[in-house]
């Protein structure tokens, strides 16, 4: 596991992110999730990883962008947190 994050703060920043830029229709939304059951679709992908790797400077490699990885925020924060981080991470608010 990944000792500069958590899975729980992974899950929390990516979840504020997913309702605050990805969805028209937040409620209902946790890391649970189905991401396409929200209508995220491609282009939405490509937002939420390029915020993971400025945000906690971790590139998902190819090989990692699998339906099961990509299938909800905690299975997304589970595979950031088995990777090393690539590039510094940016400072975020709490």
């Amino acid at each position: 596991m990944n000792a500069r994050i958590d899975h729980k703060t992974v899950c929390d920043k990516l979840c504020r992110f997913v309702q605050a830029e990805l969805l028209a229709e937040p409620a209902g939304f946790d890391e649970q999730s189905r991401l396409s059951d929200f209508g995220l679709d491609s282009f939405s992908l490509v937002e939420l990883l390029l915020f993971c790797e400025r945000t906690f400077g971790i590139v998902v490699p190819e090989a990692q962008l699998t339906r099961e990885n990509l299938e909800s925020i905690a299975a997304l924060s589970r595979c950031l947190c088995a990777l090393p981080a690539t590039a510094p991470m940016e400072s975020q608010p709490e």
